[in-house]
């Protein structure tokens, strides 16, 4: 699943006189980087190495995403709660505003029949 241009070297390390396959890559802006080594007593198989260190390097990214991805979720989740939370707020100020809505519209009634009341005796 790499989606930028992947480079595959081989190299012997010159100290332990190892074979070394390096697949490189670019991964969230940076060079990630994937290792295959043969012992020096072993017959060294390009093929098997390049693919060894391509799998390892796939691996790395996945752990990555896997990294990048569990962050988001928790930040998804923080933003989820907090509109759950504003949205009970939000209902709390509404259930006063409809009571305070109620209660002025008794008070208007009340205030309506003491004038009718005013006037009637008049």
């Amino acid at each position: 699943m790499r989606k930028y241009e992947t480079k595959v070297y081989n190299y012997v390390d010159k100290k332990t006189r190892q074979y070394i396959v390096k697949a490189t890559t670019m991964y969230a802006g940076k060079t990630v980087s994937a290792f295959a080594k043969c012992d020096p007593d072993d017959t060294f198989d390009f093929t098997f190495g390049s693919a060894l260190a391509l799998k390892r390097l796939d691996l790395k990214i996945a752990k990555k995403r896997a990294a990048s991805m569990k962050k988001y979720t928790k930040f998804c989740q923080m933003n989820l709660d907090f509109i759950e939370c504003e949205k009970r707020r939000i209902k709390g100020a509404l259930e006063r505003a409809q009571i305070a809505a109620s209660d002025r519209q008794v008070e208007i009634k009340e205030i309506e029949a003491s004038i009718a009341n005013m006037l009637a005796n008049i």
